[in-house]
């Protein structure tokens, strides 16, 4: 007959089995995401010091300690170019634009900060005699609301705000025993702004995949499917692919295509990924590969706006100049000459960079520029600055005279924060416009 305890021990034995299986395949990956804010395009920050609403030293000691924090986070994110705060300061106390300073402003204030002191009589008991007696306790609230935000220097919109909220108490036979407010709240104000640089930069962070166990019944599936996770835990995800990768040519198995998609992706090759789990995805049916499907498209999407956007450094106008160059060369005729005019009545020494950039791009493309200084384009120029009078209309005579197919005709509407950049390119022979910059923010210089 069995003892109890060998009982026990095939019941225990059992039971890590069944919690081996059910524990599930894992594997991590790392990922670059975006941050929270849409900061695309920010280089140059300025972390200005958090206001307060009263003041009262806990209020100022509790803002130079955020700020500092604040500063600290963000500057170990190593994205942006830290501006001084002093003399953002500086220029706005004088009236003067900070567009040319910065890119984005970082600002903060304190909303609420409460400390209550209190006390209530609590009973106790003495150890010798067990009788109750009554001791005064002295108790400390503290809370704290706390916002912070980020807007562009260029116009002023808002990019996003945050609103975060810290408290903590403490309790002490005499008041003097008391923590201060400050030294309650520091530690919860730390915990608040742990995250912070994921609001505004790019950051890497390690992310769990889950693998797919065979559950079907064939023994000769379910053994390869263990032995190539073997494999997989051994961190030899290559060799781990190409076994899934052959299970599933073999058996036309869904849990080792999609292992295979999930390696992929662990290996950095996200095309690869999505063509493996949207070929899943038709063919099956199957929820879980469409999900993972939207998940990996929506991870590309975003690697491509990390590459595309985040890591390019050049300002708003070199961006301009650069994607209205791509723009302009699409749209123009094979073997046309053309001529960059500036026509703008506003912002003329902007226009005239401007114009350069585009000459700059367009013949770095092989494309054929009329020389600025000839006498009709020089006039041209002259007479809308002057006046804003030229019209379609002559620009056509004039490029008839010198020889020009294709204006590209550059206006700057609007002042300051709100100035934009409008291009028009104008057929001479034909006389119409054939391609023209959207009234849209992106245009925004």
């Amino acid at each position: 007959m069995m003892s109890m305890k060998n009982v026990f021990i095939i019941i225990l034995a059992a039971l890590i089995l069944v919690l081996l299986e059910s524990c599930a395949m894992t594997v991590d990956v790392r990922v670059q995401r975006l941050p929270a804010m849409n900061t695309a395009g920010i280089r140059r920050l300025a972390i200005m010091p958090f206001q307060t609403s009263d003041n009262s030293q806990l209020q100022q000691e509790t803002a130079q300690f955020i700020t500092a924090a604040v500063t600290q986070r963000i500057m170990e994110a190593n994205h942006f170019i830290m501006v001084d705060p002093t003399e953002i300061q500086r220029l706005q106390q004088k009236g003067e634009s900070i567009e040319n300073h910065v890119d984005a402003v970082f600002t903060g204030q304190i909303i609420t900060l409460n400390l209550r002191d209190s006390s209530h009589r609590e009973e106790q008991y003495n150890t010798k005699t067990g009788l109750p007696y009554y001791v005064t306790v002295y108790d400390r609230d503290v809370e704290l609301i706390f916002s912070y935000s980020l807007k562009r220097s260029r116009d002023g919109s808002l990019i996003g705000v945050v609103t975060k909220q810290a408290k903590n108490n403490d309790s002490a036979e005499t008041r003097e025993k008391l923590r201060t407010g400050s030294d309650l709240l520091r530690p919860f104000i730390d915990w608040e702004l742990r995250s912070i640089a994921r609001d505004v930069a790019p950051y890497m962070t390690t992310e769990t995949r889950t693998l797919m166990d065979e559950k079907s019944k064939n023994k000769i599936l379910k053994t390869q499917m263990k032995d190539v996770y073997t494999i997989v835990t051994q961190g030899s995800y290559k060799t781990g692919l190409n076994a899934y990768l052959r299970i599933y040519e073999e058996w036309n198995n869904f849990a080792a295509g999609y292992n295979a998609a999930v390696l992929y992706e662990v290996l950095g090759d996200l095309e690869n990924a999505i063509r493996m789990m949207r070929s899943l995805s038709d063919e099956t049916g199957n929820p879980r590969a469409f999900e993972e499907l939207m998940r990996l498209e929506k991870t590309l999407q975003d690697q491509e706006t990390l590459a595309g956007v985040y890591q390019d450094s050049r300002s708003q106008l070199d961006k301009l100049i650069a994607q209205q160059v791509g723009l302009i060369t699409e749209k123009l005729p094979k073997n046309a000459a053309i001529a960059v005019v500036n026509n703008s009545k506003l912002e003329a020494d902007l226009a005239d960079t401007i114009a350069a950039g585009l000459i700059s791009g367009l013949q770095a493309q092989g494309i054929a520029i009329v020389d600025r200084n000839n006498t009709a384009l020089l006039e041209a120029e002259k007479r809308y600055q002057s006046s804003g009078a030229v019209r379609d209309e002559d620009f056509v005579s004039i490029g008839n005279e010198a020889g020009v197919h294709i204006f590209v005709l550059i206006e700057i509407t609007g002042t300051s924060n709100l100035r934009r950049l409008q291009v028009h390119l104008l057929d001479v022979e034909r006389g119409i416009v054939i391609y023209q910059t959207p009234q849209s923010d992106e245009m925004n210089l």
